[in-house]
């Protein structure tokens, strides 16, 4: 029983803890932006970010416009897991606005050089060389829960927004499963409209629900409009697969 209270109690400290730092870094973008003083607590929010799998780009932008002002203050550490933090939140341009408060001497150097070409392969499509790419830094990309969950719907909605229908090998290759795992997912993505189909060649697809961007009869003609046929210059495995 007293376990189970200094559990209660241990939990019941640590989520106070977190709404306390959760409200000074609120402060600390209110009315403290450039004070050096604070980069501790927002090096401890990056760290409640990967914790609690949430996301904060305006205190992560904050601690690296503080980092340009204080050099000899930077945290590598920190600094990349911001960064991966912005890649999982594809298709939104985070990793290239934090990129571009990072000095252009330290893009070439490690962890940043991986990080901007596996940015690279995930902006142009190549999620073969992408999830090859991530398997060899594990020490960076495993650190953050959720990471692998969020490169595989990127690659889905990266999919979705070009075909209508895909090779199911291209989606395995895309999102980086196979067999009974690939299966389940495919399922659990049917409430969405996801249908697996058999073509009369007797390969299989997947289809996706139609939008505007997958079907061109439904696109609403307007001059912001991406030209489907630039969107898709992004697969062009999928065009040469026949469905």
């Amino acid at each position: 029983m007293a376990s189970s209270t200094d559990h209660w109690g241990k939990r019941k400290q640590e989520a106070a803890e977190r709404q306390s730092l959760k409200g000074r870094v609120h402060q600390i973008l209110s009315h403290a932006q450039y004070n050096p003083d604070v980069l501790p607590d927002l090096e401890d929010y990056v760290q409640e970010q990967i914790v609690s799998e949430t996301y904060d780009l305006n205190a992560n932008l904050c601690l690296l416009r503080l980092y340009q002002f204080n050099p000899a203050s930077v945290n590598i550490h920190a600094v990349a897991r911001i960064l991966v933090k912005g890649l999982m939140a594809l298709p939104a341009l985070d990793f290239q606005l934090y990129m571009s408060l990072i000095p252009e001497r330290l893009h070439v150097e490690e962890p940043f050089a991986t990080l901007l070409n596996l940015d690279a392969l995930l902006e142009t499509a190549r999620f073969k060389e992408f999830w090859t790419e991530a398997a060899r830094n594990r020490d960076i990309l495993e650190v953050i829960p959720g990471f692998e969950a969020a490169m595989q719907r990127y690659a889905v909605h990266v999919l979705a927004m070009t075909y209508l229908r895909v090779p199911l090998p291209v989606l395995a290759e895309a999102i980086n499963m196979n067999g009974p795992l690939l299966d389940k997912y495919i399922g659990q993505q049917e409430r969405k409209g996801w249908e697996q189909l058999t073509t009369p060649e007797g390969k299989t697809v997947v289809k996706f629900p139609s939008s505007e961007y997958n079907t061109p009869s439904l696109r609403k003609i307007t001059s912001d409009n991406l030209p489907l046929e630039q969107i898709s210059k992004l697969l062009p495995v999928v065009e040469s697969t026949s469905l």
